[in-house]
């Protein structure tokens, strides 16, 4: 008999005892199905069974052999009790040998191949197990407590059904693949609730009355819950439905998703319709678009392709990949267009947004509404950061908030940031904030910073008011600028204009590129090119006075025509028409007057420079006056000081009361009066006139002395000079021997003989009439005779003194000796004349 085992292994298990209280041994069951020729064997055979440490003949035997004898097969099954003990099944691999032979046969046949004993017998403490029921043919299932636990069913392409949890889950006829996980109830509540796969490869991991209908399609768990489409998922909740290819439902209750691969994270009666569209949760959104996603709120509505709403209440994103993130009853309607939250927002244009706020509207392609409360954008890229009833009706212009601001129509790029009823009529203006602000149309690149009713007007064109109040640009005058204050005004065409601030300030028609830095109630005339107001209240510059200058101070003036004419500040200064190039620094009450170009008043009170005196200048001081047509005339400073008519370039450097009358005349100290041309005087602090006598006269009035110092030593003490002092008539050489050096003697005699030989001649000096004459040396002929001085053409008085002094001495010298001479000469003579006398009076004596 030829005999061989087709399934060594259908089962095996430890066997349990009857009685669930007794011990489980080390026993376990071995079922097999034995064939005979090739048909199932039927009747006793004795069955021989033996543990081998390998599949290999011989090998080692582990345990055995044990025989069973006389077991029963019917239609080639059979079941035997084997028992090893615990120590056999110790983690290593064990094979088992059967050998089997006809009952009560002389030998065993051994089956080959040996059959590898899987993990199975190794479970010897298993837990509780009712029974084990297989039929040929039929379902495997495993009962506990006579109900059915685990359902095993055969089916097409080697795809068995696992039935698990409740006997009432079940796959439908026909179907593989299927998987029921568990779940599951025969009565629950009153009720029959199975969970059902009725498509192939279907899953449903548990819950009950869960329903897969899709191939591929699963439920994960939860209640009443259907996957109907291929590889469609329901993850669990309750009443949700997954109704087309791979669409999800992650949990949440009566949720559908019906779009392909659409999804619905949870959340109550949420829909995702479109294919690949998402529900995060929520209550009540649908998700209609393709790709469409409502991460989570109530009522929101995701219709466009690629739209988004993110949560919120009552939000519609309808618009090809539009996007609602938020708040209630906001829409999103247009392609790429984004509404971030708050309520009744609508975001109309292609790449439109909205941040949130209350029923804003933005309906230009890329515009912008950051939030706040009735904005609109309408331009291309328009922009309104927030507040209340703003409109931008402008391509690419930003309003940043405050309320009931408009940037209208063909206002490119302009901005309004803030403030109250602001409006911009023409493009890149800019108003920062404020309130009633307005720029016209043709004033474009104009801003105003802020401020209340502050304009630029029409074709105004790049200007600039800084704030402040009532402030204004009139039409034309582009470049201009208004830093703030209040009441400024620049006419029309005062292109390049500026008025920095202060209140009541006016720059007139025409007066391109003028100024006024600030002050209050300062006026630059028409047509005042270029002119400056620095500050000051009432300041003036009058008509067509091109680039003049006022530095501040008050209700100073300068009239018209006074080109490049300046007044740097002090009080009530004028300079009259025509006074071109004009100054006055500063001081009070200062004038200069009609054409009087290029004078200069630089300060004091009442100082004037009177008309037709061009390029005169009063330094300061008080009441000096510098009359008509004195040409280049100058009063330093000082007080009371005169510069008559006519006098060009005469000079007063200061002091009071002095006169300088005659041209290039120099009138300085008190009551200096030059009253010739080119005359100079000076004048001490006598209080009496002091008064030029004739043209080109150096007078100077010194009542306490005059030097003249020419040189000093280290400390700075006089080691020469001369000396005019106080009543005197005469001068006086510094003369100290300290002051002196280099001594040496001279020679009186001779000094006198080169004297004697000097020429001394009568003469007059080329600059002085025939009639003046004059006796003496030239300096050549001195300087040859005497070496002496610092050059042959002058003679110095200290070197003709000492000369006529050494040269008395030698004349003294040589009259010492002629007397000395005479007197020898006389004694003789004397000598002889009294023998004479003798030898008469003898002679006379005798003739008597």
């Amino acid at each position: 008999m030829k005999q061989s085992m087709l399934l060594s292994i259908t089962f095996v298990n430890w066997m349990l005892c009857a009685a669930h209280s007794a011990t489980l041994g080390t026993a376990f069951t071995y079922q097999g199905r034995l064939a005979d020729a090739g048909n199932p064997a039927n009747g006793v055979y004795d069955l021989r069974f033996t543990i081998y440490d390998s599949t290999n003949s011989p090998g080692t035997v582990i345990a055995g052999p044990l025989t069973n004898a006389a077991t029963s097969v019917s239609n080639g099954l059979f079941t035997a009790t084997l028992d090893f003990g615990a120590s056999v099944f110790d983690g290593n691999a064990r094979w088992l040998e059967i050998a089997v032979q006809t009952n009560g046969a002389a030998s065993f046949t051994p089956l080959s191949p040996r059959q590898l004993l899987t993990p199975t017998p190794y479970a010897i403490q298993a837990a509780k197990a009712a029974s084990l029921v297989s039929f040929p043919n039929a379902p495997l299932d495993l009962t506990v407590n006579g109900q059915r636990a685990l359902r095993l069913e055969s089916s097409g392409f080697g795809a068995p059904n696992v039935i698990s949890g409740s006997e009432v889950n079940l796959a439908d006829a026909g179907v593989v693949g299927a998987t029921i996980a568990g779940g599951g109830a025969l009565n629950y509540a009153g009720y029959v609730s199975s969970n059902r796969v009725s498509a192939n490869f279907g899953t449903i991991g548990g819950g009950f009355l869960n329903l897969s209908a899709g191939f591929a399609a699963t439920v994960g768990g939860g209640d009443e819950n259907v996957s109907s489409a291929n590889y469609a998922t329901v993850a669990g909740g309750r009443g949700n439905i997954s109704s087309n290819g791979f669409a999800t439902v992650a949990g949440g209750d009566y949720n559908t998703s019906g779009g392909l691969g659409a999804t619905v994270a949870g959340g109550r009666f949420n829909k995702s319709t479109g294919d690949s569209a998402t529900v995060g949760g929520g209550l009540r959104n649908t998700s209609n678009g393709p790709d469409s996603t409502v991460a989570g709120g109530e009522q929101n509505a995701a219709n466009g392709a690629g739209a988004t709403v993110g949560g919120g209440l009552q939000n519609v994103s309808s618009g090809s990949a539009a996007t609602v993130s938020g708040g209630q009853a906001n829409s999103s309607t247009t392609n790429y267009a984004t509404v971030g939250g708050g309520a009744g927002n609508t975001s109309r244009g292609d790449y439109a947004t909205i941040g949130g706020g209350y029923f804003n509207t933005s309906s230009g392609p890329f515009a912008f509404v950051g939030g706040g409360d009735l904005n609109i954008t309408r331009g291309y890229a328009a922009a309104v950061g927030g507040g209340w009833r703003n409109t931008n009706c402008a391509d690419y212009a930003f309003l940043g908030g405050g309320f009931q601001n408009l940037i209208q129509s063909n206002s490119q790029y302009a901005v309004i940031s803030g403030g109250n009823s602001n409006v911009i009529a023409d493009a890149q203006a800019t108003i920062a904030g404020g309130a009633q602000n307005r720029i016209q149309a043709g004033a474009s690149n104009s801003i105003i910073c802020g401020g209340t009713i502050n304009a630029i007007g029409s074709n105004a064109l790049n200007s600039t008011i800084g704030g402040g109040l009532d402030n204004q640009i009139q039409a034309g005058a582009a470049f201009s600028l208004i830093g703030g204050g209040a009441i400024n005004s620049i006419q029309t065409n005062a292109a390049y204009a500026t008025i920095s601030g202060g209140i009541l300030n006016h720059i007139d028609a025409q007066a391109n590129d003028a100024t006024i830095a600030g002050g209050a109630a300062n006026a630059v005339g028409p047509r005042a090119q270029y002119s400056v107001i620095a500050g000051g209240t009432g300041n003036t510059i009058g008509t067509s006075v091109e680039s003049g200058t006022i530095g501040g101070g008050r209700e100073n003036m300068i009239d018209t025509n006074a080109w490049w004419a300046t007044i740097g500040g002090g009080y009530r200064n004028t300079i009259l028409p025509d006074g071109s190039w004009a100054t006055i620094s500063g001081g009070e009450s200062n004038l200069i007057e009609t054409n009087a170009q290029a004078a200069v008043v630089s300060g004091g009170f009442l100082n004037k420079v009177e008309a037709n005196s061009g390029y005169s200048i009063i330094g300061g001081g008080w009441a000096n006056i510098i009359q008509t047509n004195a040409i280049f005339a100058t009063i330093s400073g000082g007080m009371n000081n005169v510069v008559a008519p006519n006098s060009w370039f005469a000079t007063i450097p200061g002091g009071s009361n002095n006169a300088a009358s005659g041209v290039f005349s120099f009138a300085a100290g008190r009551s200096a009066k030059a009253l010739q041309a080119g005359t100079f005087v000076w004048a001490d602090s006598t209080d009496v006139d002091f008064v030029s006598t004739t043209t080109n006269e150096f007078s100077v009035r010194a009542t306490g002395g005059v030097r003249f110092v020419s040189g000093v030593d280290s400390n700075g003490l006089p080691v020469a000079g001369v000396a005019l002092p106080a009543g005197s008539g005469s001068w006086s050489s510094l003369s100290d021997r300290n002051a002196k050096e280099n001594f040496a003697p001279i020679e009186p005699r001779a000094l006198l003989d080169r004297l004697a030989s000097l020429p001394i001649q009568a003469w007059n000096y080329k600059s002085q009439s025939e009639s003046v004459r004059h006796i003496g040396p030239t300096a050549q002929d001195f300087a040859a005779a005497f070496h002496v001085g610092e050059d042959d053409r002058h003679i110095a008085t200290v070197d003709e003194g000492g000369v006529a002094l050494a040269a008395i001495q030698g004349l003294n010298q040589k009259l010492i000796e002629e007397l000395k001479r005479r007197d020898a000469e006389n004694t003789e003579l004397k000598q002889r004349l009294e023998k004479l006398e003798q030898l008469l009076n003898e002679k006379i004596g005798g003739e008597r």
